[in-house]
């Protein structure tokens, strides 16, 4: 049976898979970027940079050489915006490898769960739930522990906390659709 035909719940747990392995492939440039970037290496940011774009590209011809039809862009001027915002990202992240410990780069630069989830109460009106609020408000309570010490966890908890109980909800307040991630018909 392929994805597509598979149940709800397992597409959820491949896409979880996904995701963890992603994690996995995520961490392991990490750990080479920061390798790479030693003096002793002669790499630096940007031909990191450069190295992880080639590669990148690669691969996706192989992957769309090997499903020809898989990728059908529509939105062009977001997939350059996405891939503008990508290359900056990445860019800043193996300048920050080149700077400090990957363990702490690595939580840094996982911050952008915590970001995301303050960032779509504002502009999509999504309640966080409990159990996400409480992983929101931990994520944030261990990065400001790592960066910052004791202060940095009191001030990033609260600050989480009250933009998420306290911020602004949107006047039309409509429910949105997990699936379609656009407003649902009533």
């Amino acid at each position: 049976m392929t994805l597509a035909l598979a149940s709800p719940g397992a597409r959820r747990w491949a896409a979880r898979l996904q995701l963890l392995g992603s994690d996995v492939a995520f961490a392991l440039m990490a750990v080479l970027a920061r390798r790479l970037s030693r003096p002793d290496a002669g790499f630096d940011a940007g031909q990191l940079t450069v190295v992880r774009f080639v590669v990148g590209v690669l691969v996706s011809l192989v992957v769309f050489w090997l499903r020809p039809g898989l990728y059908r862009p529509v939105n062009y001027r977001l997939l350059i915006t996405r891939g503008l915002s990508g290359g900056v990202v990445v860019v800043l992240y193996f300048t920050a490898l080149e700077r400090i410990p990957t363990g702490e780069a690595s939580l840094l630069y996982n911050l952008f769960p915590v970001i995301a989830t303050v960032m779509s109460f504002f502009t999509f009106g999504e309640r966080p739930t409990p159990h996400l609020l409480g992983a929101v408000l931990l994520a944030t309570a261990g990065v400001a522990l790592s960066a910052l010490g004791l202060v940095g966890v009191l001030l990033g908890v609260a600050g989480v906390a009250y933009g998420t109980a306290f911020g602004h909800r949107p006047r039309n307040e409509q429910r949105v659709s997990p699936r379609s991630a656009t407003p649902e018909e009533h």
